[in-house]
């Protein structure tokens, strides 16, 4: 059975596909977590000489601290409800974890699934307050991620209609990037993630773009991103660029396929296929970089590696 707090979350749930208010959505999440949501609106880019893909959304930078309190929360519950199966699954996971040869973890596979199927066996057959607390948990955490994103704008324009790159000028291009950033409409805090173009590859053309989009929002918070950061990103099984990469010849058509995969999943995920609406198929890899960037720009902007 529901209780009122779960029902509470599925409504909201419902709601957020009406609203996408960043701030409508952030006073449900801290009633939800008790931690206030802190949104920053990206716009991110895929630099292209003809197809120029981008993404205006609002990102929620207290996501992973309100998963985490929600998870604290749970874990808390089932420890008090299932003290024995929960000490004895907890046990068998650090000694799996901890494990530093295959045969090792081979040999902890058995007693941790055991453990695992014995926990589960036991919260399935529970009722009352824990099995509430579980359905609120669920509910909650799906809230929090189906929320981390907020699109507002996005969509892949064509500098160039009618042309191939090596039939326009460099002066022609430029005129119809400048013609189309001036469309896009950004709040004056808003960080702009630009993708930092390898020279080599690109002859120098897609380097051009990107420093005249650097130009263009020199006013803003300009970040450029190494590429290889969405490279990392995984939504799913079969989605990891090692397994794509094995797919491709080329390390470029990969790198198109693992971005367009991972963000195709991401949006059925969160609920966001209207992304897609009047994007041509063989651009969806076009607005899959700009969306991708943002993603992996906040999953990784504070590894080792600066930018």
């Amino acid at each position: 059975m529901i209780n009122t707090e779960s029902r509470f979350i599925a409504e909201c749930i419902c709601e957020i596909r009406k609203t996408k208010n960043p701030q409508q959505i952030s006073e449900w999440a801290e009633k939800i977590t008790g931690i206030k949501s802190m949104y920053v609106q990206y716009l991110g880019f895929d630099c292209a000489n003809k197809s120029l893909g981008y993404t205006v959304a609002f990102y929620n930078k207290s996501a992973e601290g309100q998963l985490t309190v929600l998870q604290d929360k749970l874990l808390k519950s089932i420890s008090t409800a299932f003290g024995t199966e929960f000490s004895t699954y907890k046990n068998a996971f650090a000694t799996f974890t901890t494990a530093r040869t295959f045969a090792q973890k081979t040999k902890m596979q058995i007693p941790l699934n055991n453990a695992l199927n014995t926990l589960i066996a036991a919260i399935n057959t529970s009722k009352g307050d824990i099995a509430n607390e579980i359905t609120e948990y669920l509910l909650s955490a799906y809230f929090i991620t189906i929320t981390r994103l907020i699109p507002v704008s996005y969509g892949v324009v064509d500098l160039i209609p009618g042309k191939k790159v090596i039939e326009s000028g460099m002066m022609e291009r430029t005129r119809s990037l400048k013609q189309h950033l001036s469309k896009i409409a950004v709040l004056g805090s808003a960080i702009i993630l630009v993708e930092d173009q390898p020279t080599v590859i690109t002859d120098g053309k897609s380097t051009t773009v990107q420093d005249q989009i650097c130009y263009a929002y020199s006013e803003w918070d300009v970040r450029c991103v190494p590429p290889r950061w969405k490279n990392r990103m995984q939504f799913g099984p079969g989605l990891s660029y090692e397994e794509i990469r094995a797919k491709y010849k080329k390390k470029y058509t990969a790198n198109k396929a693992h971005s367009k995969a991972n963000f195709l999943k991401y949006i059925n995920v969160i609920g966001e296929e209207r992304m897609l609406a009047g994007i041509s198929k063989e651009n969806y890899d076009d607005l899959a970089d700009s969306c991708m960037q943002i993603l992996a720009y906040e999953q990784f902007k504070d590894s080792a590696e600066s930018i």
